[in-house]
């Protein structure tokens, strides 16, 4: 049955004793339990962390920068760590507290330390929140005594800001035994390198400013040019021979020589004595034969001079000749020694990039292995004790306001609803529009409600 606002009203009113009661019982028992619970300090302290340029963990380079909020869920992840609980313990002191030995014998745990045991009773009650839009974590842990709650949520801090100086380091001391070994192969790799090049360079006894071969190409150039200026010679005497063969007075070196030429101007003078002397006196005439002997003597001379030019012109062919081959055997030995030349260039400059490269892995490997070192000597770390945590002076729990607050909007609210629940399960009419509801009737007028006064002058039936 729906009831108007003012049928809840008018129930309300009838009803506000049991509304009341039940609201008043909540109220006081919540006043009672948040009395009777133990009270519980909560202290919090503050680490700036900074985010490392390579990862959470301060790796090396070469690994992936974390975004921001991967990057404070990792830190969080950290300090809620087994590992980071374990140095807390030891910070506190754990181990050498007779208390607490004995509680951890009582317990008698199932395997297990004792800093694991308490790491785990001390986790359950550690909080730790990154801030909104800002690099700064909030550990917090509530106990039952302000100092303690105070000293373990230092002891964490303390143990994270530890733990982050060893997740630094440590990765770096790995890549750097890693980086020495390498750099030990690599030492061993460029020295047999170097050695090879070496004794390439002894064996075929080339410098450091070795210019032979610019010196061969000279060499051979020269040698092809005079070759092809003997060819030439060579060529001319060549011809000569051969005109010398069929007229050696064509030739025009003979032809033009003195010698020739005074030989040929005296014969002519001779002959043409010769002649008038046999016109003049017969060819039987002691001066005519002793003409004829001149004439002869000058021509066998002439003839001699000949073959001596002529021999001389087919020296001069075999020379010329002997000269290119000889020019040609240099050439093609000259040709040899540059292209042994080119080889062993060229197989030095193997050698020599071989030598290169191991010297420029080595540099890299040996500048990774310095800097992977001085990082895994490093005791910073990327994060800061920003507050320490101090005991807190009130208590966390109970919230004993709060919890008023909260049993008062409750209490009213139940004792409303008991109100309500009470009406409807014994319907009352309370009002004129109740009347018409029951009766199903139209209301015609309604008496006012008579007052006290009123009611004092009634008539009491006895």
């Amino acid at each position: 049955m729906e009831l108007s606002l003012a049928q809840i009203l008018s129930a309300l009113r009838a009803r506000w004793a049991i509304g009341l009661a039940v609201a008043a019982v909540i109220i006081v028992a919540t006043v009672g339990v948040s009395l009777m619970m133990s009270k519980e300090y909560t202290a919090t302290a503050t680490v700036l962390v900074e985010p490392s340029p390579y990862s959470s963990l301060g790796s090396p380079s070469g690994a992936v920068p974390l975004i921001p909020q991967a990057f404070m869920g990792t830190q969080v992840d950290v300090i809620q760590s087994m590992r980071v609980g374990m140095k807390a313990i030891e910070r506190l002191g754990f181990a050498k507290n007779p208390a607490a030995i004995k509680r951890f014998s009582e317990a008698k745990p199932e395997g297990g330390s004792l800093s694991d045991f308490y790491s785990a009773q001390l986790l359950r009650h550690l909080k730790a929140k990154p801030g909104r839009e800002s690099m700064l974590i909030d550990i917090s842990f509530s106990g039952a005594e302000p100092r303690f709650a105070a000293d373990v949520a230092n002891a964490f801090a303390q143990a994270y800001l530890e733990t982050q100086r060893e997740l630094h380091a440590e990765p770096a001391r790995e890549y750097a035994e890693f980086f020495d070994a390498q750099t030990k192969k690599l030492r061993l790799q460029l020295e047999d390198a170097q050695m090879r090049l070496s004794q390439f360079q002894q064996e075929n006894g080339i410098t450091a400013t070795d210019d032979r071969l610019d010196i061969e190409n000279s060499r051979l150039s020269e040698l092809a040019a005079q070759l092809v200026n003997v060819q030439s010679l060579a060529q001319e005497a060549h011809s000569q021979a051969a005109e010398a063969g069929a007229d050696t007075a064509s030739i025009p070196e003979v032809s033009s020589n003195a010698v020739m030429q005074n030989l040929r101007a005296e014969l002519a003078r001779e002959e043409a004595k010769l002649a008038e002397a046999g016109q003049q006196y017969g060819d039987q005439h002691p001066s005519f034969k002793r003409q004829l002997d001149v004439v002869d003597a000058l021509r066998t001379k002439l003839q001699h001079e000949l073959a001596s030019a002529a021999g001389s012109v087919s020296a001069s062919d075999r020379a010329a000749s002997s000269r290119v081959e000889q020019l040609r055997a240099m050439l093609e030995a000259q040709r040899r020694r540059v292209l042994e030349l080119k080889r062993q260039r060229d197989e030095m400059a193997v050698l020599q990039r071989e030598v290169d490269g191991a010297q420029k892995i080595f540099d890299t490997a040996l500048q990774r292995y310095s800097q992977t070192s001085i990082e895994s000597q490093s005791t910073l770390a990327n994060a800061t004790l920003l507050n320490p945590a101090t005991p807190p002076e009130s208590p966390s729990k109970p919230r004993t306001f709060l919890n008023l607050l909260i049993a008062v909007f409750a209490g009213t609210f139940l004792g409303a609803t008991a109100a309500l629940a009470v009406e409807l399960a014994d319907r009352r009419v309370r009002s004129s529009a109740d009347l018409a509801h029951a009766l199903g009737a139209n209301v015609i007028c309604s008496l006012p409600k008579p007052s006290r006064s009123s009611m004092r002058l009634l008539p009491r039936t006895s």
